[in-house]
């Protein structure tokens, strides 16, 4: 008889620890759960974050001049331009009369330092040019070739000179 109530209250500590351990399961399991569904928000965020940082490092921005500028020779183009951009050949700033679409002043694009960075890089091309009251256009284009193409990822910037 001191057998089997021995064995019968070893049998209940067992089931009560299997008991008690399965609630601290479920609790734990519950109280991550929110834990859980902020790490996946966050996330998120960062994935949404560097989507807008790597779309806006696609596109080449001029900083000076600013659109509709009056400017004077010789004038210092700067911008900003992806790095990743200029493994693929010779970019040049270049001057365009609005008038007859003639080309003006042309220079070669300059980056200010290492531009093997992953991002965006300063740059500078200086234009010469004759002042006579037109209007003209900043344009960028990508030599290959021996062709000057346009960059299709840039807007051209309205001026004045």
């Amino acid at each position: 008889m001191k057998k089997t109530n021995f064995l019968l209250a070893v049998v209940a500590i067992i089931l009560l620890s299997a008991i008690i351990l399965r609630i601290q399961q479920l609790r734990d399991s519950n109280s991550q759960e929110p834990v859980k569904e902020e790490l996946v928000e966050e996330k998120q965020e960062i994935v949404q974050e560097n989507k807008i940082e790597k779309e806006e490092e696609l596109f080449l921005e001029i900083i000076d001049p600013s659109s509709g500028e009056l400017i004077t020779s010789p004038f210092l183009v700067k911008g900003l331009i992806p790095s990743a951009w200029l493994d693929k050949g010779d970019y040049f700033v270049v001057l365009v009369d609005r008038q007859d679409n003639n080309i003006v002043d042309i220079s070669k694009l300059q980056t200010e330092k290492d531009w093997q960075t992953g991002k965006k890089v300063p740059f500078y091309a200086s234009l010469e040019f004759i002042e006579n009251n037109k209007s003209g256009l900043i344009s960028i284009r990508r030599k290959q070739n021996n062709q000057l193409y346009e960059v299709s990822n840039f807007k051209d910037i309205n001026i004045n000179y």
